[in-house]
């Protein structure tokens, strides 16, 4: 839930490694202020959803409170791979229209290994917006449509395949010259903003 202590407001998030390489990334923290446990914690830009791997749901953010829940949570794993799942409806505002909204995390184990992030989205209205964002250390190449190429050292690489059809692709450069996210991410870090 988003009451845990030194909470972000990220229930659902997740991160991705490539060979040890991340790609896929929780910003982290800035370094202490006085607002950062104060009531305009959430104001902080690292603490919000929308710079987690996490959607913007009809303009609306996930909110903070022990109200914000995750149910029917969900976990196997096996040789063949790994499955998270869980819903995600009471983590946003009624203000997001959402009746219900599930997520499946699947991470194959196969020779060409790789993760699907799967979300299920039922409204209670039509004419709805769905923002997924996504936060990269390394600067995305947006090299056709439906695709999204990192080159994460001279080593390895990753793609990210998306439907283009339903899906427009947009990225933001986040400052992060901060003393505590300087040294981890360099001067910044990148939201990719698919927007169905």
């Amino acid at each position: 839930n988003n009451d845990e202590s030194h909470n972000h407001n990220d229930v659902g998030s997740f991160i991705v490694y490539k060979n040890g390489v991340p790609l896929l990334i929780d910003v982290g923290v800035e370094t202490y202020t006085r607002f950062t446990f104060s009531e305009h914690r959430y104001e902080i830009w690292t603490m919000q959803s929308q710079y987690h791997n996490l959607p913007v749901i009809n303009g609306q953010m996930q909110f903070p409170g022990k109200e914000a829940y995750a149910k029917n949570v969900t976990y196997r794993a096996d040789d063949a791979g790994v499955q998270f799942e869980l819903d995600l409806e009471e983590t946003y505002p009624k203000a997001a229209g959402l009746h219900a909204y599930h997520r499946t995390c699947s991470f194959s184990r196969k020779e060409n290994a790789s993760i699907s992030i799967t979300d299920h989205f039922a409204f209670k209205q039509a004419d709805n917006t769905v923002t997924l964002c996504l936060m990269s250390w390394k600067k995305p190449s947006f090299t056709k449509q439906g695709e999204i190429t990192f080159a994460l050292d001279t080593d390895t690489s990753a793609v990210l395949h998306y439907d283009g059809e339903y899906f427009a692709a947009d990225m933001d450069v986040c400052p992060t010259k901060d003393a505590k996210l300087n040294p981890v991410w360099g001067d910044q870090v990148y939201r990719i903003r698919l927007t169905a």
